[in-house]
């Protein structure tokens, strides 16, 4: 199931991003934000491409570079996450609560899913990754066929 923010967590959320975005001593444009709120508003995953073409409608002069962009400086913030799916296409999220992915291999489809012994605190790491640094966050990532295609066999 795929977590969908509330409308009272979108507007905070909405101010949020002004005030970080000023302190940071970014500009705010109204392009920026409807790129954001696309994505608090979204209850899958969209890519850049999608987003571009949602952002599009409001704002007939954007471009896809403009939209890259501004999602690029969204993830920097860590408002946003990246979501590697299927062939590499990236996808995005502005669902920052712990929680993880399944990504059907068929139709490609972006599923949410919680797991707590898989976050940072409760997951029992090898030694190995433990050597490397110290692990600030985990995601559990899982590839498989969804029930929609798979009953479709």
């Amino acid at each position: 199931m795929n977590y969908k923010i509330p409308k009272t967590e979108v507007n905070k959320k909405l101010n949020s991003f002004q005030t970080l975005f000023r302190e940071s001593g970014f500009k705010i444009t109204p392009q920026r934000e409807a790129i954001y709120k696309v994505l608090l508003e979204s209850n899958n995953h969209p890519s850049i491409d999608e987003i571009y073409q949602k952002v599009k409608k409001q704002y007939a002069s954007i471009s896809l570079d403009t939209v890259y962009r501004n999602v690029e400086s969204l993830e920097k913030m860590n408002l946003v996450n990246r979501i590697c799916g299927i062939e590499g296409k990236n996808h995005f999220e502005a669902n920052t609560t712990p929680h993880h992915h399944f990504i059907c291999i068929k139709c490609h489809a972006i599923f949410d899913f919680m797991y707590e012994k898989a976050n940072t605190q409760k997951i029992h790491l090898p030694k190995e990754i433990l050597n490397l640094g110290k692990v600030q966050s985990t995601h559990l990532l899982v590839k498989g066929v969804c029930k929609k295609c798979n009953s479709h066999k």
